[in-house]
């Protein structure tokens, strides 16, 4: 079993992007495992090409793996990720009742956006991974600015605030953790694990689809990932979609 000693972890004050860092060392070369914090990001990225500057005292952390496994097919890393930083940040500051993973992969604090992941790949004709960057960004102190949707932060929670190296470091012992389980037992394993840790069965909410918007019931998630969500209309199947409550 890989264990967090397996990572090699770079630690910097301020990096412009730490999954851009990550991106820039596996287009040259390195070697599987590689692990970047950051203490304030300068140009950070998020999902679908939202950008915001990150303060010092948020994690910043990025990893870059390069998958060997042909038992992991593409569409778990985004579950794994997500069951890490669900477990790593439980593990440093107790299990929080008010922690809940949002499809496919951000981290609710009461219900608002506590952290993130994104994940960027490098694919090779015609389904083969040459690597995959993978970042966490966690509001640890004090929310960020510039996001259009309501944010929190762990000190809205908890009252135990580590230095954000203590969390990085248990997301890697875990990531190890849930990417052996995948390996081992497959991704029903991943799935239940991850059902248990996101939002009750029958929990309303609403998927926008570009410019279009599905009212429904969160039904959990299929075999492949795919969300199931139960409309006026029947049961919808979305691959790609953004969830608000």
């Amino acid at each position: 079993m890989k264990t967090s000693s397996s990572w090699r972890i770079e630690h910097y004050s301020i990096l412009p992007s730490t999954n851009d860092y990550c991106i820039e060392r596996a287009k040259a070369g390195c070697n599987d495992r590689l692990a970047v914090i950051a203490d304030q990001q300068t140009a950070a990225r998020g999902s679908r090409g939202r950008s915001w500057t990150e303060p010092e005292g948020h994690l910043a952390l990025s990893i870059m793996i390069k998958p060997t496994s042909t038992f992991i097919q593409s569409f778990y890393w985004p579950f794994i990720a997500s069951l890490a930083f669900y477990d790593g940040v439980c593990k440093t500051i107790g299990n929080n009742e008010k922690l809940c993973i949002k499809w496919p992969n951000d981290l609710l604090g009461n219900q608002k956006k506590l952290g993130g992941i994104l994940i960027e790949s490098q694919i090779q004709y015609p389904n083969l991974i040459e690597w995959i960057v993978i970042g966490f960004g966690l509001n640890i102190k004090n929310k960020p600015v510039s996001l259009d949707r309501p944010v929190s932060c762990l000190a809205d929670i908890s009252g135990f605030l580590p230095k954000p190296i203590v969390f990085a470091k248990f997301i890697l012992e875990l990531f190890s953790y849930w990417e052996d389980i995948a390996i081992q037992k497959g991704f029903p394993n991943i799935r239940n694990a991850w059902m248990q840790r996101s939002f009750p069965i029958g929990t309303a909410m609403s998927v926008s689809l570009h410019k279009k918007k599905i009212d429904g019931l969160y039904q959990g998630i299929n075999q492949e990932g795919i969300l199931l969500l139960q409309t006026k209309n029947g049961l919808e199947k979305i691959a790609i979609g953004e969830i608000f409550l």
